[in-house]
Formats: structure tokens, C-alpha cells, sequence
């Protein structure tokens, strides 16, 4: 085959790399925002933007400034508060006082605190809360005093626009006028489920209830009143310790039943129920009207939630838990350590067996073995957690990635994608697949942000810096900020060298820097290799997520054609590879091509696997065969029975193709990940598929 290698001119590299340079005509921002400022803006401390303005401070005096980051209200103030219909809170002189947002002052300053406005009051205090002396009233948006400040406590306005205030001592309720509505004769009142017309109260130390007017409702003889349940019944207490007798009352004030006989009784009813003990220190459950539902037979048990309740038997602890319905029916058997589940709307529980965890469904079968240090289930997803790693599992217990992961963040996901971590790097990951989003190789951690971006930090406290990337992986910004904030009304800040920009979501991609979001170990080889024109475009910004099978083949041709300097066409026809004999799932040329040279057989001899990830152990057996197949080198000098590292899998070794390892560390191709070990089937990222590149050209072109 005649050789054509590729000769980039000095020139031609000069004027690549002169494009990396800052200041350049390549774009300083990532795809999908778009910069409504630039990191011009000198203050000390900005906050989220709220009805179009941002508080700012330079200096210890705060300010607000607006969209495009220009002062619309001077840095006059002590502290400010952000903006809400549109009046915001703000100190001078140690006092608050209310401006709008054209700064005119609407409230003096004359208040020492306040709680935020609702039912278009404020509730504003004048004294000091920690010496004793606070006294609280209430101003509308005007300023004008609405409720005199005279009270010791005003509470939150409820929905109903009435609260509970206290006056010399004693509770009572006022409306937004003003107005007394119950009288302040009580020593506690508190609303039962934001209901005006039926509040629980203290009296005299005595509890009792009263409607929204300060009717009695049940008389206040009790030394206890629970909670009242969603069906309106509570337990009550009536007399001191060992002569108080208990019982269950209704809402109108009507006694069901007294309840006698139980050693304990529960503080709150559940669906209809409450726990009672007996004398044995047996547990059980009881109805409204005292009838015994379950007998008292258990050594523990828990309220009842969506219809089960957990329930343990034996003499002493660790007691044996297990699951019943409001029957009494023994759903799951009594025989774990720990149990919990079927709460919420789930459909497993999660079971603690000999020190080890695992789930079980309705029917007792344990989905997931319990053979796990930790389970947790969230809403359509769980995650396991054995020998220091987590993997993930779907909503039926079904295994969807074996536990390999430093940590996976199981709360916060943003359209089926949540946040994983592994050598010390956080990445992205759909839960519903397992399917590596943006692999972790960049960011020591990363955060949602908001408008389905993420932000991330790599490096340490005072030399970090913040990139940011989308919910598909791809850089947004790279990783060389001071800041970046989190979006609020489509706006966030970010500070680059000490000065501060403002961002906002675009739906057309900013062009990028073709190196943007490479991590900084990857830019030894990427610079260089950008510079020859040895890198996919496709790749360009995207270097942290990982390959695909397909543009794998992409890359491997590529780096073929520029060794070579000959089209795989012209080296199909020189070495009589039949380019008709396709894939069963892609006719792609370039996987056509690996295929006929016998440098890869795809998934399984029939189908490529376009949408699957390449691995780091698929690319060297890859690049080993192109030494053979295309440039006829002799490898047997490698099979050497010694590997290069101590970590490659026996199926490698057995087969013979250890050797493409071997080589590939000895050619300076590859290095591993260190302590001696190569990571065969770690996913490979865009930026070392472009180092493998790079390396084995230098290799082959040497």
C-alpha cells in the first residue's frame, strides 16, 4: 500500500493554535446560554434576581441592580431583601423600612424586624425579641398601620385572613382589620388544619376546642387533646398520671368510648385506628368506638399509613418485624430485622435481613435479595449500596446497574437524569436505563441549578473553578469560572477573574471553542491534536461525554485516513475487503469497514450496537488490529504472558488478545489509570477517544 502520510504545515498548526487563545475570535461562552452581560461588573455579592432586579453590594452597602446589570437603586442600604409585588424590605440605621422598585421610600425607617407579607399584611415588630421587650402589629403595602403594635406575638395570616395574636399573656384571634375575634382569654390556641371554625386551646391549663367565634365547643376539663385525624377524632386525657383516664372524642365534643384496661394508648389516631398496649407489653389496635380490631399481641408496632403498619414480635430487642393490614392480616411474615415500605403510593419494602437489606413486594417475594449494606427507594427508582459502591435499580427491584459508583445523588433528577459520582468525579446518568449521560472525569461535584442545567466544580477551595453542562452531558460553559449561581427568572449570575456577568438560557447554541469542556489533563494531547486536524468535529465541546460505538467508528477511520493518507475506499480496494457485507443495524460505511478489515465484529457478529458505549479495553483491540489488518505488523512479540497492567479481565488473557494491551502501553499509546491498573471496561470519554487517537498517530507515523 503506498504511503501517503498526512503533513500539516507549520503554518497551518500555527493558525489552529492561535485559536485557542483567549481574546480570539472563538466564542468565551458554552452552548445552550447566551451571556445578557459579559463578566464586567465589579460588586462584592449579588443575589437571585427577583421581578427583574437583583440586590448587589459593594463595600457592605447594598443596591439594586437591574437585567443588564446597571444600579437602577443606588447602594444606600444596611441590607436589602429581594423584591415581591413589587415592594421590597430594606436597613438603615439598624432599622427596616419599605421601598418600591424605583426607589421610592414607601415605609420609614422604623421598625427592628418584620415577618413577609401575606394577605397584604406585614406582620412588623418594634422592641427587641431577645430582650424581651418585641412588640409586634401589622401595615399593609402602603405603610399604614393596620393592626396597632401592641401585641407580644402576632402569628402567620391563615388562609381564612384571621391568626392567633397574644396579649398580656393569653392567645386570642384578630382578623386583617384588626378586629378581636376570640377573645385573648386563652393560654395556647392553635387552628386545626387551617380551619377558622374549629381551633384546638389551653385554658386554665385545661384543653378544650372552640369554633371561629370563641364558642366552646368541647369543654376545657381535659388535661390532653390530641391532634385531631382527617375523620375528626382525637384522645383525650382526663386527670393526672396514674388516675387519668383516656378516651376518644369526636369533634362536636361527643365521648365514643373511655378506654380501660390498656397499659398504653397511642397520642394520635391513624385511618381510623389507635395503638393500645396491654399489661404483657402487648400492642394492637382499637377502633373509634373501643372495639378491638387487632388484638394486642405484638411488641411493637407503627401507625398505619395507606392501609399497612409495621408490627414486631419477640421477647426483647432486636425484635422480628413484618406487615399487616387494617385487619389484622399478616401481609409480609414476621421474620426480618427492619422493616418499611409500601408508604407513599410504593409498591415494595425495603427489609432488613441479617445485616443486610433488600425489597420485597405485597406478596412477601423478595424482589431484590438481601444482600445489600443498604437499599433506598425513591419515587420511580432505588439505588443499592455494597462494599463502598452504589448501583441503581428501577421501581420493580430490578437490578439496572450493579453497584461500581462512589455515590448517586437519588433526590434531585432533571427529566429522568440524576447525578453519579466515581474516581472522585461526579457524571450524569439517566435512572430509567443506567445509561452513562456524561461521564465522570471533569467535575469533583455537581449541582442542578435550574432550567436543566447543572453546575459543577473541579479543584480545591481557593483555586476552584465552575463550568456548567446540560441535561445531555454537553459543556455549557467550561470549567474556568469563579461562580456560577443558580437560575432565577431565567437569569444567573457568574463571576469569571473576580468580575461578575449575567447568563440566560438560548435555544440556539453559542458556537463553542472546539477544546471547551475538556478537562485540563486531557488538553496535553487535545491541543496538539487539534492542531493536526486529528479530531472529530462532532466531538468539538462535548469532550466529557462519552463515546458511542458509532462515533467510535468514526474516529477509528479518521485516524486510519490520516495515517494513511489514502480513503478507506482506495484501502478496501488494495486489500480486497468487501464493503457490501453490512451490519444488521447500520449500514454505516465506517462500521462496514471495521467490519470487512476484521477489526471489530461488532456486538455479536450481526449487529454493530450504534447506540451502545465503547470502552476503553474496545478501543485498544481495536487500535492493536489496525496494526495488523491495515499496516501488517507483527504482534507475537507481545504475547508475552506478562501483562502491562493487573487488572484485565481472564477472557482477554485467554483469548490471546492481552496482546493489543501489551503493545499499546509499550507504543505509548496508552498509560491506564494508574496503580497499575487499565480499567478495561470503564466507559470511554470523547477526550480520551481523541488521546488514543493522537498517541497511536504519533506511533504510527514516527
Amino acid at each position: 500500500m503506498k504511503n501517503k502520510m498526512k503533513i500539516i504545515s507549520i503554518a497551518l498548526a500555527a493558525a489552529i493554535m492561535l485559536s485557542l487563545i483567549p481574546g480570539t475570535a472563538l466564542a468565551s461562552a458554552g452552548q445552550y446560554v447566551s451571556f445578557l452581560v459579559q463578566p464586567t461588573l465589579v460588586y462584592d455579592t449579588v443575589y437571585d434576581f427577583t421581578e427583574g432586579l437583583a440586590r448587589v453590594s459593594r463595600d457592605n452597602k447594598y443596591g439594586y441592580a437591574d437585567k443588564t446589570g446597571n444600579i437602577v437603586i443606588p447602594l444606600d442600604y444596611e441590607w436589602a431583601t429581594g423584591f415581591n409585588d413589587g415592594i421590597a424590605w430594606v436597613m438603615k440605621d439598624e432599622k427596616w423600612g419599605i421601598i418600591d422598585k424605583t426607589g421610592k421610600q414607601i415605609v420609614g425607617y422604623e421598625y427592628d424586624g418584620y415577618i413577609g407579607f401575606n394577605n397584604g399584611l406585614c406582620v412588623v415588630m418594634k422592641g427587641s425579641w431577645y430582650d424581651g421587650d418585641a412588640l409586634y402589629g401589622a401595615i399593609d403595602k402602603t405603610g399604614k398601620v393596620v393592626i396597632p403594635v401592641e401585641y407580644e406575638w402576632i402569628n402567620w395570616f391563615s388562609s381564612s385572613g384571621v391568626t392567633v395574636a397574644r396579649k398580656n399573656g393569653l392567645e386570642g384571634v384578630i382578623d386583617t382589620t384588626g378586629k378581636v375575634i376570640v377573645p385573648f382569654e386563652y393560654d395556647w390556641i392553635e387552628f386545626i388544619y387551617d380551619d377558622f371554625e374549629f381551633l384546638l386551646a389551653v385554658k386554665n391549663d385545661k384543653y378544650g376546642t372552640i369554633d371561629g367565634t370563641g364558642k366552646e365547643i368541647i369543654p376545657f376539663a381535659y388535661e390532653y387533646i390530641s391532634w385531631f385525624s382527617e375523620d375528626g377524632y382525637a384522645v383525650i386525657q382526663l386527670g393526672e398520671y396514674f388516675t387519668a383516664k383516656y378516651g376518644i372524642i369526636d369533634k362536636t365534643g361527643k365521648i365514643t368510648v373511655w378506654l380501660d384496661g390498656y397499659k398504653y394508648i397511642g397520642n394520635n389516631l391513624s385511618e381510623g385506628l389507635l395503638a393500645v398496649g396491654n399489661d404483657d407489653d402487648k400492642y394492637g389496635f382499637i377502633n373509634t368506638s373501643g372495639q378491638v380490631v387487632i388484638p394486642p399481641q405484638y411488641s411493637d408496632i407503627s401507625w398505619f399509613s395507606d392501609g399497612y403498619a409495621r408490627v414486631a414480635t419477640g421477647d426483647e430487642w432486636p425484635f422480628k418485624w413484618g406487615i399487616i393490614d387494617k385487619t389484622g392480616k399478616e401481609i409480609i411474615p414476621l421474620i426480618y430485622d427492619w422493616i418499611y415500605g409500601f408508604y407513599y403510593g410504593n409498591e415494595l419494602a425495603e427489609v432488613e435481613l441479617d445485616g443486610r437489606y433488600g425489597l420485597l413486594n405485597k406478596s412477601g417475594t423478595l424482589v431484590l435479595p438481601a444482600i445489600y449494606e443498604w437499599v433506598n427507594l425513591y419515587h420511580d427508582f432505588g439505588t443499592i449500596f455494597i462494599d463502598e459502591k452504589h448501583g441503581l435499580i428501577d421501581k420493580a427491584g430490578k437490578v439496572i446497574i450493579q453497584p461500581e459508583y462512589e455515590w448517586i445523588d437519588g433526590w434531585n433528577n432533571v427529566d429522568g437524569v440524576i447525578i453519579m459520582g466515581k474516581d472522585k468525579k461526579s457524571g450524569l446518568m439517566e435512572y430509567a436505563t443506567g445509561k452513562v449521560v456524561m461521564q465522570p472525569g471533569i467535575y469533583d461535584y455537581l449541582w442542578w441549578i435550574g432550567n436543566s442545567f447543572a453546575v459543577g466544580v473541579t479543584g480545591q477551595w481557593p483555586n476552584d473553578k465552575y463550568g456548567m453542562v446540560n441535561k445531555a452531558g454537553e459543556t455549557v460553559l467550561p470549567a474556568e469560572y469563579d461562580y456560577i449561581g443558580y437560575f432565577s427568572e431565567d437569569l444567573a449570575w457568574v463571576q469569571k477573574d473576580g468580575k461578575w456577568g449575567i447568563i440566560q438560557p438560548s435555544n440556539t447554541p453559542l458556537a463553542a471553542g472546539p477544546l471547551d469542556g475538556a478537562a485540563n489533563w486531557a488538553l496535553r494531547d487535545l491541543e496538539p491534536a487539534l492542531a493536526a486536524g486529528l479530531l472529530l468535529e462532532s466531538m468539538y465541546g462535548k469532550w466529557a461525554q462519552t463515546t458511542n460505538r458509532l462515533l467510535a467508528a468514526e474516529a477509528i477511520v479518521k485516524l486510519i485516513e490520516d495515517i494513511s493518507g489514502s480513503t478507506i475506499d482506495e484501502i478496501a480496494a488494495e486489500k480486497g475487503f468487501d464493503l457490501t457485507d453490512t451490519f444488521a443495524d447500520t449500514s454505516d460505511k465506517n462500521a462496514t469497514f471495521l467490519k470487512a478489515a476484521e477489526i471489530s465484529n461488532g456486538m455479536d457478529g450481526v449487529n454493530y450496537g450504534i447506540n451502545e458505549n465503547f470502552t476503553r479495553i474496545q478501543m485498544v483491540v481495536m487500535l492493536g488490529r489496525i496494526a495488523e489488518k491495515i499496516f501488517d505488523m507483527d504482534l507475537s512479540e507481545f504475547e508475552t504472558g506478562s501483562d502491562a497492567f493487573n487488572d484485565l479481565p481472564n477472557w482477554l488473557v485467554t483469548t490471546g488478545q492481552d496482546k493489543y494491551v501489551n503493545w499499546a502501553k509499550a507504543a505509548g499509546v496508552t498509560d491506564g489509570t494508574g496503580a497499575g491498573q487499565f480499567s478495561p471496561n470503564r466507559l470511554l470519554q470523547n477526550q480520551e477517544t481523541g488521546i488514543f487517537a493522537y498517541r497511536a498517530f504519533g506511533y504510527f507515523t514516527k
